[in-house]
């Protein structure tokens, strides 16, 4: 199976999202443990983007928007994540946390079997998709970011 990196789209809008105020929810986001923050916990937004929000944010914690967890979910039904809200001063927008697997650690499952992993390059965290689950995405109009070949 082929896979490719997800990468931010260089002309896609910073969304600001302020650190929560709960130190608890805040290292649960840190450490990438999606299953211990609430469902429904808001985190504001510093300003909204012009041109809307992107699909998926990979900073201060990866979120994707309900479209690409969807997307996600075609390929792994049971993939788990915490449900949150980022709150604009007039918009509020669903986004979801997603407990991806890692590349890094040592799993009881093959890589091979998965659409979409996390993984470590150069001391970086990068998220690899496969290239049906790439596909389903551009063909429902998913952006906000861009795609690099594995090699």
């Amino acid at each position: 199976m082929d896979y490719f990196t997800l990468i931010p789209d260089k002309v896609c809008p910073l969304v600001r999202i302020c650190n929560h105020t709960d130190s608890k929810i805040l290292q649960a986001v840190m450490r990438g443990e999606a299953h211990q923050i609430p469902d429904g916990t808001v985190f504001r937004l510093k300003g909204m983007p012009g041109s809307g929000m992107p699909d998926i944010i990979f900073q201060p914690i990866f979120l994707v928007s309900q479209l690409f967890y969807q997307c996600i979910q075609i390929y792994h039904p049971y993939a788990a994540a915490a449900k949150i809200r980022l709150a604009g001063l007039r918009n509020g927008f669903t986004y979801y946390i997603p407990e991806l697997p890692s590349a890094d650690e040592k799993e009881a499952f093959s890589l091979y079997e998965q659409h979409i992993y996390k993984t470590t390059d150069c001391g970086v965290e990068t998220v690899e998709v496969s290239l049906d689950l790439s596909e389903s995405l551009l063909r429902r109009g998913a952006w906000g970011f861009g795609l690099k070949a594995r090699i």
